[in-house]
């Protein structure tokens, strides 16, 4: 996040990165900006982001970034804020962890405890050592899915709209992306645009669509 000064108020501009760069194929898995992550971000100025690690662990946010320059008394506010560890500070920024089990994959309890999961940059495989809820703190998709004993479990929308499974027992599970429609989507559009082309090309079009000055 970068602080931004405007005529009577300060506010600050932010982001949510997933790492890496995302390429062609591959699941838009970052979860999208939304008012929750906003109004914490925003409460990280005014001192009031009492619960802005909580909120930003709940989307599986590691660190917090605050690019230089930034105000010192707000790098100070967020220091002394619960929930917040400095891990570096260099001429390029200051960056914090984040507290709490955060992470792609969590398992949380039916007593709301919260474990994480190993998971890769898109699929996991993992033991479930006891029934819950798997949280998956990515963008909502069908395409989404945990396969379980050669089961899908059923996926529903947490309350934060991230995608959530029912586990009902222990065991392994299988965390997938089935990108199939999203493949042949991107499969049509290329054929679509290559189409597109031909079209536009004067070889593409019939002899009398071409216009006389073309010709001549």
């Amino acid at each position: 996040m970068r602080e931004v000064n405007n005529l009577n108020s300060k506010t600050i501009q932010y982001y949510i990165s997933r790492g890496k760069e995302v390429t062609l194929g591959e699941p838009d898995v970052a979860p999208s900006q939304n008012a929750q992550i906003s109004a914490q971000a925003q409460a990280l100025i005014d001192g009031s982001g009492i619960s802005s690690s909580k909120t930003f662990a709940d989307f599986g946010i590691k660190y917090v970034f605050a690019k230089a320059p930034f105000d010192a008394n707000v790098i100070r506010t967020i220091d002394g804020l619960g929930g917040f560890t400095r891990a570096s500070a260099t001429s390029a920024g200051v960056v914090w962890r984040v507290g709490g089990v955060t992470g792609r994959v969590i398992l949380v309890g039916d007593d709301g405890a919260r474990k994480l999961l190993e998971a890769g940059e898109v699929g996991a495989r993992a033991t479930v050592e006891h029934p819950g809820r798997i949280l998956l703190t990515e963008s909502f998709n069908r395409s989404w899915q945990i396969l379980q004993e050669g089961y899908r479990l059923e996926r529903v929308k947490s309350d934060l709209g991230l995608p959530m499974f029912i586990a009902a027992q222990s065991g392994e599970i299988s965390l997938i992306f089935d990108g199939t429609i999203r493949r042949a989507w991107i499969s049509f559009e290329l054929i679509a645009w290559v189409f597109l082309i031909i079209l536009a090309a004067p070889a593409g079009r019939r002899k009398r669509e071409i216009a006389e000055r073309e010709l001549a």
